[in-house]
């Protein structure tokens, strides 16, 4: 898709403008319809967490050098966040969605990905299935004769 094309179905929508105000928003939750895409599967039975909920929207914070007050709800507003969950101690604490945002909801993940890699990446090298020290290829032999030839899983 050229730069200057529009995305089918909107007359707002360009591939150079899809990541900026206002249509980020949409962009977001429509990304398979202006990009090829591969829906990653929930389990067969998923294990629903369990749930301990906490009132946390209400919860102030302190802008640090500012020392101005907001609650988690304003900034979660502030920040245009879809949606959002906390865990603790394998609890789910709260579970927030906006801007039509539901469980079943697709999202462009983006920095999230990288979150979840990290904690992935976590519990395999705790379980020793995964050496930090190792060059990636180790693992994925494809990355062989790429910008990621030669980098370690410590690297990455």
């Amino acid at each position: 898709m050229p730069h200057d094309e529009l995305v089918p179905g909107r007359s707002d929508i360009t591939l150079e403008g899809w990541q900026t105000d206002p249509q980020l928003r949409w962009s977001l939750q429509h990304v398979a319809e202006m990009f090829p895409c591969a829906e990653i599967a929930p389990a067969a039975t998923p294990t629903p967490l369990p749930a301990h909920p906490v009132e946390l929207e209400t919860l102030p914070l302190i802008v640090p050098l500012t020392g101005v007050h907001h609650s988690v709800a304003e900034v979660m507003a502030a920040c245009d966040t879809d949606a959002w969950a906390v865990l603790h101690g394998g609890h789910l604490v709260i579970e927030r969605y906006e801007r039509g945002m539901t469980p079943p909801s697709p999202h462009l993940l983006m920095s999230v990905s990288k979150s979840v890699i990290g904690v992935v990446a976590g519990a395999l090298v705790d379980r020793g299935a995964l050496e930090v020290d190792r060059p990636v290829t180790h693992y994925v032999p494809a990355l062989i004769d790429t910008g990621y030839d030669g980098a370690t899983v410590r690297h990455l």
